[in-house]
């Protein structure tokens, strides 16, 4: 008779790990089970993203923070799914609206003129 293997609520079997029965005993033991980590903390904040973007994730997994064009990150993009949850914990946000002037190689006249919104600035 085989006996299923089962985690507890909140975990999953790490489907890579093997037991074998040695001299009528099962080694390791105990099945190896692995965090489920939720989508971190609340993510309506306007123009922050995650990648990839998945319902949950499993222990091991990093995810990559990332902004909408023309806005940055507070902190570091990266967190881990740990044991314990993500780590770093906190959520980065994003941070105001930046833009640059265009890299081109043609001659902009002077003042350089840049549209915001349908106006104008001199610069």
């Amino acid at each position: 008779m085989v006996d299923p293997l089962y985690c507890p609520m909140g975990f999953v079997l790490d489907e890579s790990s093997t037991s074998t029965c040695k001299d009528g005993e099962w080694v390791p033991e105990d099945p190896i089970c692995l965090n489920i980590c939720s989508r971190p903390g609340s993510l309506n904040f306007d123009h922050l993203y995650i990648s990839p973007s998945k319902p949950h994730y499993i222990e091991g997994d990093i995810i990559v923070y990332y902004c909408s064009r023309g806005y940055r990150l507070d902190r570091d993009p990266f967190a881990t799914c740990t044991k314990e949850g993500f780590d770093p914990p906190e959520v980065p946000q994003c941070e105001g609206k930046f833009f640059s002037i265009p890299n081109t190689k043609r001659a902009c006249p002077i003042p350089i003129k840049v549209m915001i919104s349908k106006q104008y600035l001199k610069m």
